[in-house]
């Protein structure tokens, strides 16, 4: 797992870790990165959902309370548009039950399916920041460096403003 090699490399202060997250302390703050993580939402006052995030990095406050700062949805070989719409759907409704949520959708595009990654991102507006890589570059390279940068960048803003502000990410990655 290259997100957590990366941040082990980071700090001395890996405080836990298993097959499905790892908590570190970094920036004098209490960071998780946890793997399918369930979120819920209201999409009525009286109706609440569940999404199951492909990785969520959530910040602990003072008092404990875990804060989601970051999802990231992979959408693996995905051919059909739907499925895009889906994961928009819920992010547009995880916004609105975290304001500090920024989205990231990861797209390894398969080599002769898929939709376009431009037509990825149009589908899935709702999301802030988007990594584009092509499925035969995914091994043996840097691929996931822009997603692994995005959850740097999202931590060291947490930690330096208590009321975690949106990360101003400028252009997106193609790869």
């Amino acid at each position: 797992m290259e997100l957590y090699a990366y941040f082990r490399s980071k700090t001395s202060l890996l405080l836990y870790h298993d097959t499905d997250s790892f908590r570190v302390s970094l920036f004098e703050r209490m960071f998780d990165i946890q793997k399918e993580a369930e979120l819920k939402y209201y999409v009525t006052p009286d109706r609440q959902l569940s999404h199951k995030c492909d990785l969520v990095l959530a910040v602990w406050d003072q008092k404990l309370h875990y804060e989601p700062v970051l999802n990231v949805e992979i959408k693996f070989q995905s051919a059909v548009t739907d499925a895009f719409k889906a994961r928009s759907y819920d992010q547009i409704h995880l916004k609105r039950a975290y304001p500090h949520l920024l989205g990231v959708l990861a797209y390894p595009k398969p080599k002769h399916s898929g939709i376009s990654f431009e037509h990825a991102k149009q589908v899935c507006n709702a999301f802030d920041f988007f990594v584009f890589v092509h499925e035969e570059d995914l091994y043996g390279t840097s691929a996931w460096n822009p997603l692994i940068e995005c959850f740097y960048e999202r931590m060291e803003n947490a930690a330096k403003d208590p009321s975690i502000p949106a990360v101003s990410i400028e252009e997106d990655s193609h790869i």
